[in-house]
């Protein structure tokens, strides 16, 4: 059996106190999306509803892990923040234009424009 690659989650304060960056490196799968999920469940416990995703080091989402960032990202708005991912890999952008989150989800080139959008 093959071994299953892990999903590391880091996290960063943005130059701004009130933005949190995760920084993301392994598959998003059927069998990592759940410690997303935790990480994202962290932040709502600490009120933090301003996130930039770095997706640098992501090659895949399952659209389980697609079903995390959109429950986050209404969670974050609802409490007047937002969550955007930057960095996204080709593979990746195909995979979320594939699943119709394009336009759904926010979307930047790099941090300095992410957190200019949740201003």
């Amino acid at each position: 059996m093959m071994a299953v690659e892990e999903l590391k989650i880091e996290r960063f304060t943005g130059t701004n106190e009130d933005v949190i960056v995760l920084v993301l490196t392994g598959p998003i799968s059927v069998h990592t999306y759940e410690n997303l999920d935790s990480a994202f469940a962290e932040l709502l416990r600490e009120e933090r509803y301003s996130i930039v995703v770095d997706m640098t080091g992501v090659r895949y989402v399952s659209s389980a892990g697609a079903g995390v960032f959109m429950n986050m990202l209404t969670q974050t708005r609802d409490n007047g923040g937002g969550l955007i991912l930057i960095n996204l890999s080709q593979g990746v952008n195909e995979i979320f234009e594939l699943l119709n989150l394009s336009d759904v989800l926010p979307i930047a080139p790099d941090l300095p424009h992410a957190l200019q959008m949740l201003k």
